[in-house]
């Protein structure tokens, strides 16, 4: 049970996850609801093993052999049940007798050099597919396309990136001059291969490992209402990646300075250059035992998290932030150099509770941090069960006790 003391009441919250988000300094307050278990009859999450099931059985073909990932839900007499999750390699996927309707369906396929693909299907287009699966009869879920026909031709080009790391791109490919499949892709070094053809770039993902232990990430994503930047790859061709990655001039240099924040554990600091152009695109950085490593630069420090376990092996995480109204911190990292980031000081709590009907009351825990800033702490407990609270008075006696409803 976490505790906390506020004159002659003491508040306890008993098993599973909790949030409380607070701003310092009188700005006010927002108090995260708590994410309590499913309830009994909520649908359930079965995972399906063919090789042990002995029942009745169909297949679900695909147009290229890969390792699939399935999610299906029952839908018998008219209304859904529990969730099936079935994960296969090869050329079709084993599933129980029934009918269902499709969740999603995303199929990986591996390049000659190892570059991951993946393709996907689910019912974000035009409403929930429903699937009959009958004993010994095969059905077809992902259709032939012209990305499909692309990867099973063998026929590929290239992306030069400009640093080397571990990359995940999102691509639309287009046909005819229309969208068509999206391909999600994963490869590691400077050069991504992929399918020929047309393509958007919708996503870029970046992670650099410069030294053990810390992780630069940073990505790029289209600003709203602008036509994402086209590429045309070429059987055998080789073309550059149609954006500038942000921050990668600075990774490249592998010039660094320490980031040293006020608590121990695994680290995360969020930042965002400070430059005449500035980009809306954060730089993360993450480290162990309370620093982490910056390239070199000038930033604005727009949050950062610490996270740790307890005695009691639960993992907690505090992350710091400024108030809406507050101005963010600016750092100048130089190389060997090292930049401390201030505590937000003494926390301050208090519990607010209000009648909301028969038997019913609500709490609002406040906490004020000295320098004004806003918190968030999470406290992630494994130990299974539904999520409750206990209200006792300063003797220790039990005053109210119950459990957290979703929501």
């Amino acid at each position: 049970m976490s505790r906390v003391r506020t004159g002659r009441t003491i508040i306890g919250v008993v098993v599973g996850v909790w949030a409380l988000v607070f701003v310092g300094g009188g700005a006010g307050f927002a108090a995260a609801k708590p994410v309590a278990a499913p309830a009994d009859d909520f649908p359930k999450m079965e995972t399906f093993n063919a090789s042990k099931y002995k029942g009745e059985t169909g297949t679900i073909k695909l147009p290229i052999a890969g390792e699939a990932s399935l999610l299906l839900q029952k839908a018998e007499n008219g209304r859904v049940g529990d969730y099936l999750m079935v994960d296969s390699k090869g050329d079709s996927i084993t599933v129980p007798v029934g009918r269902y309707e499709l969740g999603s369906l995303s199929l990986t396929v591996k390049s000659k050099s190892g570059t991951a693909w993946t393709i996907s299907d689910d019912d974000s287009k035009g409403g929930p597919q429903t699937l009959e699966i009958k004993a010994g009869e095969s059905i077809s879920v992902l259709a032939e396309s012209p990305l499909i026909s692309a990867m099973k031709s063998g026929e590929t080009g290239k992306i030069k990136m400009p640093t080397a790391g571990d990359y995940e791109l999102g691509l639309c490919r287009i046909d005819d001059g229309k969208p068509g499949d999206s391909l999600q892709v994963e490869s590691k070094g400077d050069i991504v291969e992929v399918p020929a053809g047309d393509y958007q770039l919708t996503d870029c993902f970046l992670a650099v490992t410069p030294k053990r232990g810390t992780k630069w990430t940073t990505s790029y994503r289209p600003e709203a209402g602008n036509q994402p930047p086209s590429l045309r790859i070429d059987p055998g061709g080789s073309v550059k990646l149609p954006v500038d990655l942000p921050y990668t001039s600075a990774i490249k240099a592998r010039k660094f300075g320490t980031v040293v924040l006020p608590y121990a554990g695994r680290s995360v600091v969020r930042l965002t250059a400070v430059a005449k152009n500035p980009t809306s695109t954060g730089l993360t950085v993450s480290g162990n035992g309370g620093t982490t490593l910056a390239p070199s630069g000038v930033y604005k420090v727009e949050r950062y998290t610490t996270t740790f376990a307890d005695k009691r092996g639960r993992e907690w995480m505090l992350a710091v932030l400024p108030a809406p109204k507050q101005k963010a911190r600016i750092i100048h990292v130089n190389p060997g150099s090292r930049v401390r980031l201030g505590s937000p000081g003494t926390i301050t709590a208090s519990i607010e509770a209000k009648q909301t009907g028969k038997g019913k009351a609500s709490f609002a825990l406040n906490l004020r941090a000295r320098n004004g800033c806003r918190c968030v702490v999470l406290c992630f407990d494994s130990s299974g069960g539904h999520q409750g609270f206990k209200v006792l008075s300063e003797s220790g006696k039990l005053l109210m006790s119950g459990k957290l409803a979703y929501g």
